[in-house]
């Protein structure tokens, strides 16, 4: 099939015997080629198509130029005249084997020829008389070094600068497939360009350079992957299958894509580009089994209705279409600012719109003198997305398709529903605002309605004012200007609605039609309006029954005044007590004197000013019993006490203190608590003080009428801190009056904690101590951190039985410890020692206590501490002697009777060591050797020293001694001075 666009435009069919392989176009010749066989044909204006020759070749690819036709055959491109008469080749164009490979696609364009290899080499040729190498030495070029590609198709602009690569790719299956990247090739500056599909879910398939601008580059798209079966209108263009995308190339920014233009399915195939157009193959189903196949011409979308017909034109718009696209609006503006025409700067402004550039449509729109897109569009920019703005540029623009778009892009479907709405387009304004604009949903129910009511279609506009929720109003407006009454009428009955039923009875009692009327109001449930037209009808029975029946306040208050004006207080004061009007109906009762309603009414409406109005009427009439419950109801606590003294009211009064709240008025709690005086009443009028912050005679009261001062009482009279110097100090003062009560009262824990709030920590200790709490006494020493209250605390715990229990020893050790009192600390040691040897003779642990006790000692600051460690040291030396005494009784006994007998000698030595212990030691050791004459003598130095013997020496030990040497013990009658004290002798 050929077509000639040029005129005159003429449709040829060419049937070739060859089954084509690839078909090569130039100027008005074309060949066609199978892979062994070559046809060439030239067109002529008024035959059409014709052979020019045939010639079998073997050839894998074919290129036409105006004198050559350009073979690739081996590892060469053989250059034959478009006759190829001869078998030689005029030139061949030859690739190394090895290092370049074979030749597998070629285009020619203008006067360029560029070739591809199976191994990734391209050559370029200028072409004239022959064929010389063009571009940068050296003259192949590797492109790609990846082993997993191979070349597709090339093709080179008119000027031979850049050279555009498709290319396929292995797949995970090692399978080729096509890649989504479009390369382009810089030949003057020898470097190398992509762009990948892959964001857009494509790949391109076809491409070529337009024939006359060496920047601009076209390429077709398919879609790739699963797409869905029913796209939302939102991805609709993204999901057509066929797309052309225009790029230009920029040696400083690469490839820069266009807006892609979708094409329908009629569309097969991208045929070539010349600004402004695009040049497709297209087939279109025919009547008979045959598609109608012809060449389709489809507008650039930036040179949509442009005359392009003057160069100058052309050259502008695509100099402007260039520097838009690169980003570069001063170039862009210069480039098309000498242009007059209009429909230029229409088409430039719908550019603006697909391109989102505000600031060249606002120059757009000037040069169109568009006043009124130019105002929209300024008001537009008040919208926070440039969406919305670029949408409203397009419905002035009549771009209605791209402005819905827009707005479904930035999720506006507020400003979308307007525009369906200004278009009619009603069905998708609730449609959208049903999914997307629920807000707006009633307003657009309510403007379809108005659009019905205003068409005539009022069947229409009812369902629209019911959708909209303004039926109420806008129905019996509608139906009544139209003087539909029958209609309307049927509607209201038909509806249900208690307002429209209300309204229509209203219409009725209007005219006079009060039984209607009535069935109307009880139809809409309308209590109030049927008592209110009863009572007008005279009907009071009825009316009475209806709001007993219904009990309404509103309907209840409403007859209340109609009974009122007819002088009939009882029947007002019970229907105003329905309506819960009680003020009304307690001055109806007062006129009437009728005090058991009066005193009933104000207890049962529970409002403070109504109780004390009527306790103020029941004091005047003298009825203080009844004053003063209504006076404590209604918070008037002071009137009511003073009724209460005044009356001597004593049980009321005391109900009414029990009562009180602390946040009530002082002198309410004074008079109370003088009242309680007055009546010895003490612990009561106590708190009545508490309460008034007289805490002073509170406490008075409590020394002087031992009122128990209890916990909740203390507290009550704790005052918060402040930072007011004098009330913090009147706060202190006050918590140590009170610490000082509950002390008199030997309430010590109260004592205790008070003290401790006031911040006196020792005197706070002090009341622990009496108490006598031990475990009180180590948790508030652990937590006062004060060395004189560790020091307390510890002398406090060695009146305990410390040494049975080594929990409080600790304690003690860790206390003296935290307060630095070492001198106490050693002391403690010192006794530790004294316990060791008179309760269990450890004279091994007692030096331990003692070094302990002068290690300490040592430390410490005390006085006299030299004398102290002294004598310390003389204690120490006279127990480590004893010690090792004891230590000798197997080892040298002789040592140890020597090193005893010294300390016998000695004065003094009670401090450190027992004389009885001594002694012990030397009779047990004498006995345990048969030596009783020895044994028997030291018993008798002991009992001369007026040692009690059991104390130290078992009885039948000196049983046994006393036996052996023949002689009675005399124990029992020793046995009575066994109780004095040693120190009396």
């Amino acid at each position: 099939f050929v077509e000639t666009l040029a005129p005159p435009q003429s449709n040829h069919t060419v049937k070739s015997g060859l089954r084509i392989k690839g078909l090569d176009i130039y100027g008005r010749h074309f060949c066609v080629w199978d892979g062994k066989k070559i046809e060439v044909y030239e067109i002529e204006e008024s035959t059409g198509p014709s052979i020019l020759h045939s010639v079998d070749r073997v050839a894998t690819t074919v290129a036409i130029h105006s004198d050559f036709i350009f073979l690739a055959n081996g590892n060469r491109v053989e250059v034959h005249k478009h006759n190829m008469q001869q078998q030689t080749a005029a030139q061949n164009l030859t690739f190394s084997e090895t290092t370049e490979g074979f030749p597998i696609c070629m285009d020619v364009h203008g006067d360029f020829l560029v070739v591809a290899t199976d191994k990734h080499f391209i050559k370029l040729w200028r072409l004239g008389s022959e064929a010389k190498p063009h571009g940068q030495p050296p003259y192949a070029k590797n492109l790609f070094t990846e082993p997993n590609i191979e070349i597709t198709s090339v093709k080179i602009n008119c000027k031979g600068s850049q050279v555009s690569i498709l290319t396929k790719t292995k797949d995970e299956a090692r399978h080729f497939v096509q890649s989504t990247k479009l390369h382009v090739y810089d030949v003057d500056g020898d470097k190398m360009y992509h762009y990948d599909f892959m964001a857009q879910s494509r790949f391109p398939i076809s491409h070529c350079w337009d024939q006359e601008e060496p920047r601009l580059l076209a390429c077709e798209t398919r879609r790739f992957g699963v797409v869905q079966e029913t796209p939302t209108l939102e991805d609709s263009e993204a999901s057509s299958r066929i797309e052309v995308t225009t790029l230009f190339v920029n040696s400083d920014k690469g490839v820069m894509p266009q807006e892609p233009m979708p094409l329908d399915r009629n569309l097969t195939a991208l045929v070539g580009l010349a600004v402004p157009n695009l040049y497709f193959y297209a087939r279109f189903a025919s009547t008979d089994s045959a598609r109608d196949t012809r060449m389709e011409v489809k507008p650039i979308p930036n040179f949509e209705k442009i005359d392009c017909s003057d160069p100058k034109v052309k050259e502008a718009l695509v100099n402007f279409s260039f520097y838009l696209t690169m980003g570069n609006m001063d170039e862009a503006y210069k480039a098309v600012k000498a242009i007059k025409d209009e429909n230029v700067w229409h088409n430039m402004a719908q550019m603006c719109v697909k391109t989102k550039r505000l600031d060249v449509a606002e120059m757009c729109l000037g040069n169109m003198q568009d006043a009124k897109a130019a105002r929209a569009l300024r008001e537009a920019k008040r919208e926070p997305e440039t969406e919305a703005q670029v949408a409203m540029l397009a419905i002035h623009l009549n771009m209605i398709d791209e402005a819905e778009r827009l707005y479904k892009q930035c999720k506006r479907y507020d400003l979308l529903n307007m525009l369906y709405m200004a278009c009619g387009k009603w069905d998708l304004a609730l449609n959208t605002a049903e999914n997307h604009d629920r807000i707006h949903l009633r307003t657009i129910h309510y403007t379809y309605a108005r659009y019905h009511e205003v068409t005539g279609d009022l069947t229409g506009a009812i369902q629209e004012y019911e959708a909209s929720r303004n039926h109420r109003y806008e129905v019996p407006r509608m139906l009544w200007e139209n003087q539909q009454i029958s209609e309307l009428e049927q509607y209201v009955e038909s509806s249900g609605d208690k307002d429209l039923l209300a309204w229509w009875a209203q219409y009725n009692e209007s005219n006079g039609n009060y039984d209607t009327a009535l069935n109307f109001y009880e139809q809409a449930e309308d209590i109030l309006s049927r008592v209110r037209l009863q009572c007008f009808l005279n009907d009071m029975e009825e009316a009475r029954a209806l709001v007993e029946q219904t009990k309404n306040p509103i309907a209840a208050y409403h007859l209340a005044r109609q009974f009122e004006d007819t002088d009939q207080p009882k029947e007002a004061i019970y229907f105003f007590t329905i309506a819960k009007s009680y003020r009304h109906a307690i001055m109806i009762a007062k006129d009437q004197d009728m005090e058991t309603e009066v005193m009933q009414l104000a207890l049962k409406a529970n409002q403070q000013a109504l109780m004390l109005d009527a306790a103020a009427y029941f004091e005047a009439k003298g009825m203080d019993d009844k004053a003063v419950l209504l006076y404590q109801k209604g918070g008037h606590l002071s009137k009511a006490i003073m009724l209460c003294v005044k009356g001597k009211l004593f049980d009321v009064l005391t109900s009414i203190a029990d009562d009180l709240d602390i946040s009530a008025d002082p002198e309410v709690f004074i008079r109370c608590a003088d009242f309680f005086l007055e009546n010895e009443q003490y612990a009561k009028a106590a708190k009545m003080f508490i309460n008034a912050k007289a805490f002073e005679r509170a406490l008075q009261i409590c020394l002087e009428r031992e009122v128990e001062l209890t916990d909740e009482m203390a507290e009550s009279m704790t005052l918060p801190k402040s930072d007011d110097e004098d009330n913090e100090a009147y706060r202190i003062a006050l918590l140590k009056k009170v610490a000082k009560v509950a002390k008199i009262q030997e309430n010590y824990h109260l004592a205790c904690k008070k003290y401790t709030q006031a911040g006196d920590k020792m005197k706070a200790m002090q009341m622990l101590l009496k108490s006598g709490d031990k475990e009180k006494i180590m948790f508030f020493a652990q937590h006062s951190r004060q060395p004189d209250i560790y020091v307390m605390a510890a002398n406090f715990l060695q009146n305990l039985d410390w040494h049975n229990d080594p929990e409080i020893m600790k304690t003690i050790i860790s206390f003296y410890t935290k307060a630095r009192a070492l001198d106490s600390l050693a002391t403690f040691y010192d006794a530790c020692a004294q316990v060791e040897i008179d309760e269990y003779r450890d004279y091994e642990k007692a030096l331990a206590a003692l070094k302990e006790a002068q290690r300490y000692l040592s430390k410490s600051k005390v006085a006299d501490r030299d004398t102290k460690l002294q004598q310390l040291g003389e204690r120490i030396e006279v127990a480590e002697r004893f010690v090792r005494a004891r230590s000798l009784v197997k080892t040298d006994p002789d040592e140890m009777i020597n090193v005893c007998n010294g300390l016998l000698e000695e004065k003094d030595i009670e401090q450190s060591v027992r004389v009885g212990d001594v002694f012990a030691l030397l009779v047990e050791f004498h006995t345990s050797k048969g030596n009783n004459q020895e044994a028997y003598d030291l018993i008798e130095k002991m009992r001369d020293r007026n040692i009690v013997l059991s104390y130290y020496l078992e009885q039948n030990l000196v049983e046994n001694v006393y036996a052996a040497m023949g002689i009675d013990t005399g124990m029992e009658e020793e046995g009575v001075d066994e109780s004095i004290p040693e120190d009396v002798g």
